[in-house]
This record gives structure tokens, sequence and C-alpha cells, in this order.
């Protein structure tokens, strides 16, 4: 497989999604800010371009591959109940933990996803058939 090349913003994504793993139970308030920079961030490329999540779920870090196919679900729910899955065992962070309950949380259909709306981030159900 070729080594996956992000750019820039796809790297201070990245950064804010480990920061946020790494603090979110010893520095709840550094990941709270990280969160909220990279919901924002992802939601904007979002609105254009959809080929960052595929990337984020082939990254190496766990933390950023669970981000990827979280935003991934009502785009592609196969590939990103897939990349979950494979998460479930993990115990770093909590993040198989987390991808357990991201899942659970999606097939009750009460899981919520950002997106900008006159410039907030706004959260809402979104599910499609794919």
């Amino acid at each position: 497989m070729d080594e996956l090349v992000f750019n820039d913003k796809e790297k201070e994504i990245i950064e804010s999604i480990l920061i946020n793993s790494r603090e979110s139970c010893d520095n709840y308030r550094l990941a709270n800010k990280h969160i909220k920079k990279y919901t924002k961030m992802i939601c904007k490329i979002l609105e254009d371009d959809d080929q960052i999540l595929y990337k984020f779920i082939q990254h190496n870090e766990p933390a950023v591959r669970s981000t990827g196919a979280y935003y991934l679900l009502p785009i592609n729910k196969k590939i990103a109940e897939k990349t979950l899955k494979s998460l479930f065992k993990i115990n770093e962070y909590s993040i198989g933990f987390d991808a357990k309950m991201i899942m659970r949380e999606w097939k009750g259909k009460r899981l919520k996803h950002p997106r900008i709306i006159d410039g907030k981030v706004v959260y809402e159900f979104r599910y499609n058939k794919k």
C-alpha cells in the first residue's frame, strides 16, 4: 500500500485528534478545546470533499481511524462500521470502548453528526442506506 500523504491542514486535524485522545481523562479542558477545533475543521472540509475520511481510516493511530469512521458513518456506513469493528479490542485511551459506543448509538439511530450551519457547528441525525 502507498504511504499516506497528509497536507498541513490534515496534519493539524490529526494532531488535535491525538491531543484530544491523550488528554480526555487527565485534562478535559484541553481535550475539549481540541475536539471543538478538529470538529469545525473537519466539517469545513466535508462541505467540499469527503476523501479526508478515507485517509483517516487508514492512519496508523487508532484515534484517527476512529474519528474518521465516526464522520464516515452517514457517508459510507459499510466501510465505517468495518473500521469501527476493527477497533473494538484496542484498550489504548478507551478507543475500543468508544468504538463500541459509537456503533451502539449508530445502530440505535441515536448518534448525531456535526455540520456547519451559518458558521456554527450543529449536531443532527444523519442516516443513509449506503
